[in-house]
C-alpha cells in the first residue's frame, strides 16, 4: 500500500507543478514608474528593477534595456479528468519595460506594458484580455 500512495504523491506532485510556468523576472511596476527620461541614470534603473534581459547598444553609443516576464497559469478546471479537456484554460500575464540610454548614461526613453489573457479550452473556448485598468 505505501507504494501505491507513494506513486499517487508523485503523480499529484506532477500535476500540481505542472499547472504554471514562467520566464524572466517579474517586474516591479511601482519602481518601473519611478524612471524619469532624462533624470535616471543606469545605476539609478538597475536600483529600481535590475539586471536587464537583453541589452543592445548601436552605432551612436545609446544602448537599450530589455527587461520581460511572461507566465501562464493552467486553470482549476484543467485538472478535473475528462471534463478538464472541455472546460480547462490558462491564465497569462505579460510584462515590457524597455528603456533607452545616451552614450552618458541617462535615461532618453521609458516604455512599459503589461496585460494577460484569459484562455478557455473545449465547449467555452475563446479568448479575453486581461489587462488591468482597460474596460472588458
Amino acid at each position: 500500500m505505501t507504494k501505491l500512495n507513494a506513486l499517487l504523491g508523485t503523480i499529484f506532485a506532477a500535476v500540481i507543478l505542472a499547472g504554471c510556468a514562467s520566464s524572466g523576472r517579474e517586474i516591479n511596476t511601482e519602481n518601473a514608474l519611478k524612471i524619469e527620461k532624462g533624470v535616471s541614470t543606469k545605476a539609478d534603473v538597475k536600483r529600481l528593477v535590475g539586471e536587464p534581459q537583453q541589452i543592445a547598444n548601436d552605432s551612436e553609443g545609446n544602448q537599450t534595456w530589455t527587461y520581460k516576464y511572461e507566465r501562464a497559469t493552467a486553470k482549476g478546471t484543467s485538472f478535473i479528468p475528462i471534463a478538464g479537456a472541455f472546460m480547462g484554460g490558462v491564465n497569462t500575464q505579460n510584462q515590457t519595460l524597455v528603456v533607452k540610454f545616451n552614450p552618458e548614461g541617462t535615461v532618453t526613453f521609458v516604455e512599459s506594458s503589461y496585460g494577460g489573457m484569459s484562455v478557455d479550452t473545449g465547449a467555452t473556448a475563446g479568448g479575453a484580455a486581461n489587462t488591468p485598468g482597460v474596460a472588458k
